[in-house]
């Protein structure tokens, strides 16, 4: 009985956002029960804490810088594919046009699109954490929600570099699988909203359903190549070489679905 209040206890807490889940199991001699606690949450942040101010601050900080990149990349990529192109004479870019392209009324609408995809993400992929935190199984829950840069570290001390390599690419892909499909979703939903506008032109529309294939494809093939990064990462150095390996490999489709 004690042992049910507290599983129970536990389960319905405000600090389960620590406490990725209960498991009761029956005790060595008597009718006791032995709560086992997995803490694989300690390290992540709370449910909303993307909303506090400083958070806020920071993700608005990144909308602008990526709104900003955005709009510049096109006129910089067109100057280093085609120098004979550019606005200058020395091969640089037509700084006039880019800074047109940038600084413009649609500025703060391209920065509150991207600030509010970026807390939607994080909405999302928070409120699925909680969701595997009560209803999903133990180990189920554990395998989603499983730092791996830490369980690379584990796992090469306990089977040795080789062998870790090999169980990370499960252990990364179901890391992964919140993460990703959370994203892209949000970004589906963005591109189906932006399809159903009514002021939407044909070409316009064809244009969005281009960019929701592109994001579809982009994410596919980053969840595969961060998930080998993270496994070939963990072979070279465990821990670092898994974080690295993964962030090389998210960066993958930006080099294969370049325009």
């Amino acid at each position: 009985m004690l042992g049910d209040a507290v599983a129970e206890g536990l389960a319905t807490s405000p600090a389960t956002r620590t406490i990725l889940a209960t498991s009761v199991a029956p005790g060595a001699g008597g009718g006791g029960k032995d709560v086992k606690v997995r803490n694989y949450l300690s390290d992540r942040k709370g449910m909303h804490d993307h909303f506090m101010p400083r958070e806020l601050v920071t993700h608005v900080i990144k909308a602008v810088v990526l709104s900003i990149s955005s709009a510049a990349a096109p006129h910089m990529e067109e100057a280093l594919n085609d120098p004979n192109s550019a606005g200058d004479d020395d091969g640089m870019p037509d700084w006039d046009a880019v800074y047109n392209a940038v600084f413009n009324h649609q500025l703060p609408g391209r920065i509150a699109r991207n600030l509010v995809r970026t807390l939607a993400q994080l909405t999302l992929h928070r409120q699925l954490e909680a969701w595997c935190i009560r209803k999903a199984s133990l180990k189920l829950a554990g395998q989603l929600m499983k730092d791996p840069v830490k369980s690379a570290v584990r796992k090469a001390a306990k089977m040795g570099s080789v062998r870790a390599a090999k169980a990370m690419l499960k252990t990364s892909a179901l890391s992964n699988a919140l993460l990703y499909s959370t994203n892209l979703f949000i970004d589906e939903v963005g591109m189906l909203l932006e399809w159903l506008l009514p002021h939407q032109h044909v070409s316009e529309r064809r244009e969005v359903l281009k960019y929701a294939k592109i994001q579809v494809a982009s994410s596919v093939l980053g969840f595969t190549f961060c998930t080998l990064g993270m496994a070939v990462g963990t072979l070279i150095l465990p821990g670092q070489g898994t974080f690295w390996g993964g962030i090389c490999g998210d960066l993958v489709p930006l080099l294969i679905l370049q325009q």
